[in-house]
């Protein structure tokens, strides 16, 4: 540690949206790695982009990795003697940035980006690491797998218990609004066309525990004019989607045992293959990667055959081809709640499971937010005064045709609830809050 600072590397993700960030990463050319982070810093593609300079004002020295996105990952491998022509190994380039920047603590802004074994090998193989913890952005019922972690920061108060459970500390920790980006926002948005009614997201097909926002965006969709810019799989469900839960999961085991007994060339050479033929055989080759390395993997949490609801239904895409547009990601994202009159949110279905980043995000941005009722909202924002709550799809209907032909109350809402956001939900706070603990933590190491 650095005097009264400390060294935190921050693990970065691309989330769903893996196309746009490989899109924008080999557009930044022979730029090298740091200046290409705050590329992406700049136009909205790290959540939140404005972390590392909040912590860095903290007196904190800070690294970060979107450890999924091969062209940055090879800047830094060539810019750090490693021949950056050898096969990418995600997890071999991201233990060797722990290794050569010596850290004290490993943040994960989201655990899903690396396998529970390779986490596991951080405290093993660098030495300098003191602590492992991360944010977690939706809840989850079952922490097994995660006793390694030292410290989870999320909001979700009734799931807290889940990580006490198996040793874990929690912190409560909401998500927030980078309100670094809003001059850039309030710049793209005034040469966009205004949008009357917007949702921007996961439209619920093909992610199982987004069944109850499927049925009800169709509804909203009947009903208003509302336009989705969405995101949705773009491919059917293969041959191995539609099996039973208990078959999938002999099948991708017997896969992984067999696979990994190919030589590593071998591992690399089915991993390229089911890049150009079909994600199936792609995540196979990564499992058996793993396999070969961190030994066999954890009993998978159990999966039943309602997660997988949609295999019945069909996307929203094919339902209303002319209400939906391409999802939006970053700047454009941002941009586009600003200029809807009205924006609407749908949380996942578990109680509980109230303020995602959608809530902070749009009223940071400046819409007039309609949003399902959840205790956690109203916690965070004014019923009727910052957001406009629905507790039924009729009542959303209603309100959303209310709002429409209401501009001055439509108006007032947006800007109270931009207000509140500025005041209470921005990164430069959460990192307070993150960079006190973090300091209680050390302390207590």
């Amino acid at each position: 540690m650095l005097g009264d600072g400390y060294r935190l590397f921050r693990v970065c993700t691309t989330g769903p949206y893996v196309d746009l960030f490989f899109r924008f990463a080999n557009g930044l050319g022979d730029l090298p790695f740091e200046p290409s982070l705050q590329k992406c810093r700049e136009n909205g593609f790290l959540y939140p982009g404005s972390l590392k300079q909040q912590l860095e004002r903290q007196g904190a020295e800070v690294m970060e990795a979107l450890v999924d996105v091969e062209p940055l990952q090879r800047k830094w491998l060539s810019e750090n003697g490693f021949d950056p022509d050898e096969p990418f190994d995600k997890n071999d380039t991201f233990l060797r940035q722990i290794k050569s920047f010596k850290p004290d603590i490993v943040f994960f802004q989201t655990f899903f980006a690396l396998a529970p074994e390779v986490r596991w090998r951080i405290k093993e193989e660098c030495p300098t690491v003191r602590l492992v913890c991360g944010h977690r952005g939706f809840p989850i019922d079952d922490c097994t797998g995660y006793e390694d972690v030292d410290a989870v920061f999320l909001g979700y108060p009734r799931f807290h218990d889940r990580w006490h459970a198996v040793g874990v500390k929690t912190f409560f920790h909401l998500h927030c609004f980078d309100e670094g980006l809003l001059p850039a926002i309030e710049e793209r948005t005034r040469k966009m066309e205004p949008v009357p009614f917007s949702f921007l997201g996961t439209t619920g097909w093909g992610f199982g525990p987004h069944d109850g926002r499927y049925y009800d965006l169709r509804r909203v969709l009947d009903a208003t004019d509302l336009v989705v810019f969405g995101n949705e799989p773009d491919t059917k469900p293969s041959i191995a989607d539609r099996m039973p839960v208990g078959t999938r999961q002999r099948v991708r085991h017997l896969a992984i045992e067999t696979l990994h007994h190919l030589p590593e060339l071998g591992l690399h050479a089915v991993h390229k293959i089911g890049q150009c033929t079909t994600p199936v055989l792609t995540r196979a080759a990564e499992a058996a990667m793993r396999r070969k390395k961190f030994g066999p993997e954890p009993t998978p949490v159990a999966l039943k055959q309602e997660d997988f609801w949609y295999l019945k239904e069909r996307p929203i895409r094919d339902l209303y081809p002319d209400r939906i547009r391409p999802p939006r990601f970053g700047l454009d994202y941002f941009a586009l709640l600003a200029a809807s009159r009205i924006t609407w949110n749908r949380h996942l279905e578990m109680d509980g499971a109230g303020a995602n980043m959608r809530l902070f995000e749009a009223c940071g941005a400046g819409t007039c937010q309609l949003v399902d009722y959840r205790d956690e909202v109203v916690d965070a924002y004014r019923e009727g005064e910052e957001v406009v709550i629905y507790r039924s799809i009729d009542e959303c209907i209603e309100k959303a045709k209310w709002l429409l032909e209401n501009e001055t109350e439509r108006q007032r809402i947006a800007v109270a609830g931009q207000r509140r956001t500025l005041a209470d939900h921005t990164v430069a706070r959460r990192v307070e809050e993150l960079d006190r603990h973090l300091r209680q933590l050390l302390k207590g190491k």
